[in-house]
């Protein structure tokens, strides 16, 4: 039955769209009865242990039928060579498909290569779909994208990249990505110690004169350099201000409104008077002419 499931993956590619077999639909299909027989299988047992010739269970175990649970599928992110997706996509990737003892080596190639675009498709697009090409295509990949000098650049390039801040909308942005940085290089064996004090002249930098002169004057002792953790301290108060004035004037925009009715005023017309004795309109009531009110 294994070799037949794989054969069928093995062929599917490679035949007409229209001749394919929907494998993924037909897996769950055969999951859903093979659930059912167990179900059917311990819920028979369990009668047929109850009944009158019924042997005692000398563990005094009782069998219960555990509820299937299917988990959702993992949804892997295509990976189109940058170097930002890479680690996000090689953890997911091997933990799930190339360390799973359940798959076959072309079961993991098709995977992969379903998964890839851009120049990391290219860089393994050439290799024929063999379970034989698929640890070399794993290997190029790693050897292109798992390159821990070139990780290491691109945060510390990106640290000394950070935009400057014309906003204070845009605090919240940027400890977030200061914070994503630093947590990369420790991962890759850089301590922000090593480097802390060039990241605070660089902050500094990017923040404008307003910014700069409230921390002076939320500090202690202008006289020492500040650190990064005062830094950071005074940032995220800036953070929280900000949510909180961006909440209270929300909340001012959803109050209804009410209005005064005004009072109701009552209107006249008057004509303007001639020049003349004769001149104007005459009151359609007497020959006179007169201020007519409505």
């Amino acid at each position: 039955m294994d070799s037949l499931h794989r054969e069928i993956i093995q062929l599917n590619p490679r035949v007409p769209e229209k001749y394919r077999v929907a494998i993924e639909k037909k897996e769950n299909a055969f999951e859903a009865i093979v659930h059912a027989a167990q179900v059917l299988y311990l819920s028979t047992r369990e009668k047929a242990n109850s009944g009158p010739n019924a042997k005692p269970n000398p563990s005094g175990a009782q069998s219960t039928v555990k509820p299937h649970i299917k988990l959702p599928k993992l949804e892997l992110p295509k990976f189109s060579g940058k170097i930002t997706e890479w680690s996000a996509f090689h953890s997911l990737f091997d933990v799930s498909i190339h360390q799973a003892a359940t798959l076959s080596d072309i079961e993991k190639f098709q995977f992969l290569i379903s998964k890839l675009d851009g120049e990391a498709r290219q860089l393994v697009g050439t290799l024929e779909l063999t379970g034989e090409n698929y640890n070399a295509a794993y290997e190029a990949l790693c050897t292109r994208y798992n390159n821990r000098r070139r990780h290491i650049h691109h945060h510390l390039s990106s640290l000394l990249d950070l935009p400057d801040i014309q906003h204070d909308s845009a605090l919240p942005s940027l400890l977030c990505n200061i914070q994503e940085h630093i947590n990369a290089l420790t991962a890759l064996g850089h301590n922000k110690d090593s480097y802390i004090l060039l990241l605070t002249t660089v902050l500094l930098r990017k923040l404008p004169f307003r910014l700069r002169r409230r921390l002076e004057d939320a500090r202690d002792d202008a006289t020492t350099y500040p650190t990064f953790e005062e830094l950071e301290r005074f940032l995220q108060a800036e953070c929280s201000q900000l949510d909180n004035y961006n909440t209270a004037t929300k909340d001012q925009k959803t109050e209804p409104k009410f209005h005064r009715a005004k009072p109701e005023t009552s209107r006249h017309f008057m004509a303007t008077e001639g020049k003349g004795k004769d001149e104007g309109p005459k009151c359609p009531l007497c020959p006179q002419t007169h201020p007519i009110y409505v």
